[in-house]
């Protein structure tokens, strides 16, 4: 039996997901998202057994605090954002960040359950203050991938980069556009990597590199070829 984990690209939450889920296949996002990625999640069923669905959700978490300060306080948002993820609490009833984050777990699964009512679906809520490990940095890059399973010990020793170093945001580049503006304009993610697993077509990446570097005004995005360890 396969198991599909949904999770937010927090660099926190890295070696926890490949720690607890190393033959799942992985979707990331901000804030393990369901709504963007339904096409997705119906390709991988087609593809691989699905029987289970996890929806890996966590505290102190930076798209949940997006929505709260463009609800609440005003903040600016892109359209595709404001769609994807801000619309689906707008009139919904919070007081802070906590109650947010915890409405926001219900709303993902539920939405499974809609339309999956034949799989089993879970729900979890990871407290980031437990995760123990290098907190320091200050500069934090990206990376961008296709759903997988996870080998980010691998993938960021090839990087050279620290596990606590990097987001992850793993869907479809186009389903992602809006969660990676997010993660280069509000979070400050510098440099991106947009990685090509296997046996994908390393020509897409590419050319998803040159236009996110019109889109974002970056030089500092790569295309990198990495060999899954863990497939």
């Amino acid at each position: 039996m396969n198991t599909l984990v949904i999770s937010c690209m927090d660099r926190r939450l890295n070696m926890l997901i490949e720690k607890d889920y190393p033959e799942s296949i992985i979707i990331r996002n901000a804030g393990a998202n369901v709504n963007p990625v339904i096409g997705e999640i119906k390709d991988i069923m087609q593809d691989k057994d699905i029987r289970k669905i996890v929806v890996a959700a966590h505290t102190d978490c930076e798209a949940m605090k997006k929505v709260y300060n463009v609800i609440n306080k005003s903040d600016s948002a892109i359209e595709d954002l404001e769609q994807n993820l801000i619309s689906l609490f707008r009139g919904m009833k919070f007081k802070d960040i906590n109650e947010l984050e915890k409405l926001n777990l219900e709303m993902q699964v539920d939405k499974l359950k809609n339309e999956f009512p034949d799989l089993e679906i879970i729900g979890k809520m990871i407290n980031t203050s437990e995760i123990k490990g290098d907190k320091e940095f200050k500069n934090h890059g990206l990376i961008i991938m296709n759903p997988s399973k996870p080998d980010y010990a691998g993938l960021l020793k090839d990087l050279k980069a620290n596990p606590f170093e990097m987001y992850i945001i793993q869907s479809d580049f186009e389903e992602a556009i809006a969660d990676i503006q997010l993660a280069a304009n509000d979070l400050k993610t510098n440099p991106i990597h947009i990685v090509t697993i296997d046996k994908e077509n390393p020509r897409e990446s590419k050319k998803n590199s040159e236009r996110l570097k019109m889109l974002l005004h970056k030089n500092d995005i790569s295309s990198y070829i990495y060999k899954n360890k863990s497939k």
